[in-house]
């Protein structure tokens, strides 16, 4: 049985609590590590610390998919959800640098002095208007690859699960996945408060999905002891 929200991250099992490290860079977003480009700005740091974010990524995906392999039957199946993560974060991270080298190239001078505010209103104007070229033209793909990834990773946890535990499991998906196109779409220029309901609203639909990881893994365990 799902654990009340705010007992749920301590209902996760230890092995998969570095994967949390997946949501909660999202809620100190000016540490540069997550997903989205951070609020303040500071695009030169953003840039500068990719291998950071990339090293982060993987050691946080690495229990997930220690957990998934031996649930997984079909042995293309798992293959394609390590692909698909590698190419989300790979192309996620060209394509954004390309965008910011986009962004920061229309006016230089002005971006170095401007202030933060200013600087958001540029993003927003200059994000909205998507580049005719180059890598910065599929800068938004990464996140779609990344939901139906979570949509991949589910459906190989859902048959482990108890019957009434497997709606829940998808409620958690549709959190998270509504939780990233909420960010996506108040990260600059929007509302503060949306922006960090749905940044929290991320933390609990990816640790639901940790927590029922947690339980399949454990069922596959159980019928495998004689």
């Amino acid at each position: 049985m799902m654990p009340p929200p705010f007992e749920l991250l301590s209902a996760i099992p230890t092995r998969l609590l570095p994967s949390l490290a997946i949501p909660v860079v999202e809620l100190v977003p000016n540490l540069n590590l997550g997903w989205w480009v951070p609020p303040n700005l500071n695009l030169k740091v953003y840039k500068k610390v990719w291998p950071l974010r990339i090293l982060l990524s993987i050691l946080a995906w690495y229990p997930v998919f220690s957990d998934l392999l031996p649930l997984t039957e079909d042995s293309s199946h798992f293959s394609l959800m390590v692909l698909g993560v590698v190419a989300s974060l790979t192309i996620r991270n060209i394509c954004l640098h390309k965008e910011i080298e986009r962004v920061e190239n229309l006016a230089p001078d002005l971006w170095k002095g401007f202030s933060v505010e200013n600087r958001r209103n540029i993003w927003v104007v200059a994000t909205q208007v998507k580049a005719n070229e180059g890598a910065a033209r599929y800068v938004e793909y990464p996140t779609k690859i990344a939901a139906f990834v979570m949509f991949g990773l589910v459906s190989i946890i859902l048959p482990y699960l108890e019957e009434g535990e497997r709606y829940k499991c998808w409620l958690t998906y549709a959190l998270f996945v509504s939780a990233g196109i909420g960010i996506g779409g108040t990260r600059n220029g929007g509302s503060i408060a949306l922006d960090v309901i749905f940044r929290v609203m991320l933390l609990f639909g990816f640790g639901g999905f940790l927590l029922f990881l947690g339980d399949a893994s454990d069922a596959m365990f159980l019928k495998s002891v004689p």
